[in-house]
C-alpha cells in the first residue's frame, strides 16, 4: 500500500456498472473474506497488517464491510472499506486514517456514493 503525498485520511470511491461489475464484486468480497494479516513492504519499510469483517449498516441492495489494520514500523493506520451492489452498479468506499477510521465520517461518505449512483440529491459530509 502506498500514499501519493504520504497524507492521511484519504477516501477512494471506485463504481464500476457492465459486464464484470458482478464478478467484480464478488471477487473482492471473496479475496477480503480470505485475507486474515498480510505482510509487505513499501518503499523499503515493512508493512503489515490484519483484516477482518465489520458491523456496517447494509447499503444498496447488498454490501460487506471490512476494517484492515496497518502498522508501518510502529505506525499504525487503520482503512474501511465498504463494498455494494445497487441496481447494475458495484462500487467500493475505502477511507483510510491514522489509528481508527472515524465510523460515522465513513457512513456519511458511503450513503454519499450511494445517493450519486441512486441520482438522489445529496449533501457533502462537512469533515474530511
Amino acid at each position: 500500500m502506498s500514499y501519493a503525498d504520504g497524507s492521511l485520511p484519504a477516501l477512494q470511491e471506485v463504481v464500476a456498472a457492465g459486464s464484470g461489475a458482478v464478478e467484480g464484486y464478488e471477487a473482492l468480497n471473496k479475496a477480503l473474506a480470505a485475507c486474515k494479516t498480510f505482510t509487505s513492504s513499501s518503499a523499503g519499510h515493512k508493512v503489515t497488517g490484519s483484516v477482518g469483517a465489520m458491523s456496517f449498516p447494509a447499503v444498496g441492495n447488498r454490501s460487506s464491510a471490512y476494517a484492515i489494520t496497518i502498522n508501518i514500523e510502529g505506525v499504525n493506520a487503520g482503512a474501511d472499506i465498504v463494498i455494494f451492489q445497487t441496481g447494475t452498479y458495484v462500487a467500493a468506499v475505502l477511507y483510510e486514517d491514522i489509528g481508527t477510521p472515524d465510523l460515522q465520517q465513513v457512513q456519511a461518505f458511503v450513503k454519499e456514493a450511494l445517493e450519486k449512483i441512486e441520482g438522489t440529491p445529496t449533501v457533502t459530509p462537512t469533515t474530511f
